[in-house]
């Protein structure tokens, strides 16, 4: 019994490790080299500890997404975050503080052509772990502790 049970599993990883292909390549093929248009519009809603930034997509029929250039601190490391072509907006978290911000955001199309940046500038809310902190409460319990908070 257990032999028949090892034949189909090792049959079964056969027939999967048979059936994959190769990742499609994304890149365009023509690899022009025409910018897309700029993002419009851009309208910022500031959430605890991040921001949601909307826009108006250019019409480019090669557009592959939209990149966000920010950094957590004033001086600290360049971030990047990407939205696809199928979504009008990108969602930044993480903030740990309410300090204002440059966001600059630029579209990408598939042969990794941008377009010019659009600056935008976020002010989060206070971070949830701030909120988390003033309402916590920490007490003792059997080997343990038990922690509350709004």
């Amino acid at each position: 019994m257990k032999t028949k049970n090892y034949l189909i599993i090792f049959i079964s990883f056969l027939f999967f490790l048979t059936q994959c292909s190769e990742a499609p390549n994304w890149n365009d093929e023509t690899h022009d080299t025409v910018s897309p248009g700029q993002i419009s519009n851009p309208i910022v809603e500031n959430i605890n500890g991040g921001a949601i930034i909307t826009y108006t997509l250019p019409l480019d029929n090669d557009l592959l997404g939209v990149k966000a250039i920010y950094t957590y601190l004033e001086g600290g490391e360049t971030l990047e975050a990407y939205s696809s072509a199928f979504v009008n907006s990108i969602k930044l978290v993480g903030f740990p503080n309410t300090q204002q911000r440059k966001i600059t955001l630029i579209a990408i199309d598939k042969s990794n052509n941008e377009s010019n940046p659009i600056d935008v500038t976020i002010q989060p809310l206070i971070p949830p772990i701030q909120i988390i902190r003033n309402s916590l409460i920490v007490n003792e319990t059997f080997s343990g502790v038990f922690v509350k908070w709004e």
